[in-house]
């Protein structure tokens, strides 16, 4: 009976290590579900689109373009996301696509370097969320001279 208990303590000690050991998850602070609705609300062959605009740590806007899924989508953004870093913004799209995040800075240890700006424009037709059939695009620019920075969120069927 005392083998049976050593055991038991022994398996759970086991798991209470290595469940804290799992792979770490992205942090997207709901942004997939969102993009998830606004992409499944896509009916026509028409390229859907908003633009959450950052202007100068200030504020934020967002353009729905009069669709009415787009507007409950920027509804959603101008007050879940963050203001001050849109970079953060950005990162959680990207991730949604299943691309990497954005790194303004610090690479390895001892390495020092210093991205002034990204642009960029990422698709994906194959998200968990999202109904077979609609192209999800992420376009955004962030640090470029005289530019707003931007995320553009496009849905559109194939």
């Amino acid at each position: 009976m005392n083998l049976f208990r050593k055991f038991i303590a022994s398996f759970v000690t086991f798991l209470v290590i290595t469940s804290c050991s799992t792979v770490a998850v992205p942090v997207t602070d709901g942004m997939c579900s969102r993009i998830a609705d606004f992409a499944n609300a896509t009916k026509d062959d028409s390229k859907h689109t908003i633009e959450l605009r950052n202007i100068d740590s200030l504020g934020q806007t967002c353009d729905a373009n009069s669709y009415e899924p787009g507007a409950a989508f920027c509804t959603w953004l101008t007050s879940h996301t963050s203001r001050e870093f849109a970079e953060d913004n950005i990162s959680n799209a990207l991730t949604c696509l299943g691309a990497k995040r954005l790194n303004f800075g610090g690479g390895l240890p001892g390495e020092q370097f210093n991205v002034e700006y990204y642009t960029g424009k990422v698709n994906s037709t194959d998200l968990k969320l999202v109904r077979q059939g609609i192209m999800v695009e992420v376009e955004y620019s962030i640090g470029v001279a005289n530019q707003p920075t931007y995320l553009k969120i496009s849905a559109e069927q194939q």
